[in-house]
């Protein structure tokens, strides 16, 4: 962890290390199809994002925690069924759609964000796990959404919050703080 007061952070889960390892190899059968500019997302810093947050002081980070904590939030499966391209984000993930168990949560934390003047997503949530950013597609021919031979399942048990460090050699998140999820 960092030792900056403020830190610019997010909520989300991890996803262990078989998910990762299944979608480290869509990363790379999909390599070739993206620009060379693009950049790829390391297997370490795989997670599904439930809220982003911003810049956030110690103080807000102990009264995020204290929120939480007085929530019950309940463990989940999401299936990511296909790989899809955002062009306005410039990012190419696994994306699925959101479980009832999962929407709960997302919509409580940009309400938490919301209550503790945090910043709050302006779009609709969609579960994602980043492949990779700063992406554009070297032709039209390239097809976006693709369907994948088996969905990536994530199973959800704990909430965690991450600190995201631009470092020389690029981004890297680090966990925080953890939360277990009611099964």
């Amino acid at each position: 962890m960092s030792k900056s007061v403020n830190k610019r952070t997010f909520v989300g889960f991890s996803i262990g290390d078989s998910i990762a390892n299944e979608l480290k190899a869509q990363q790379t059968f999909i390599k070739p199809l993206v620009a060379q500019k693009a950049k790829t997302v390391a297997k370490e810093n795989f997670h599904i994002t439930a809220a982003f947050l911003g810049n956030t002081s110690l103080a807000d980070r102990v009264a995020l925690s204290r929120l939480i904590e007085a929530e019950t939030f309940h463990a989940f499966t999401v299936s990511m069924p296909h790989i899809a391209h955002w062009p306005q984000a410039k990012l190419i993930c696994a994306e699925g759609m959101a479980v009832d168990k999962l929407s709960y949560i997302a919509n409580q934390l940009q309400n938490m964000a919301k209550e503790l003047g945090l910043m709050q997503s302006q779009h609709d949530y969609r579960p994602h796990v980043s492949l990779f950013r700063h992406c554009t597609l070297p032709n039209e021919q390239t097809s976006f959404p693709f369907l994948l031979k088996a969905p990536i399942t994530v199973t959800a048990t704990q909430l965690t919050l991450f600190e995201s460090l631009n470092l020389p050699g690029g981004v890297k998140y680090l966990p925080i703080q953890h939360w277990p999820l009611t099964p």
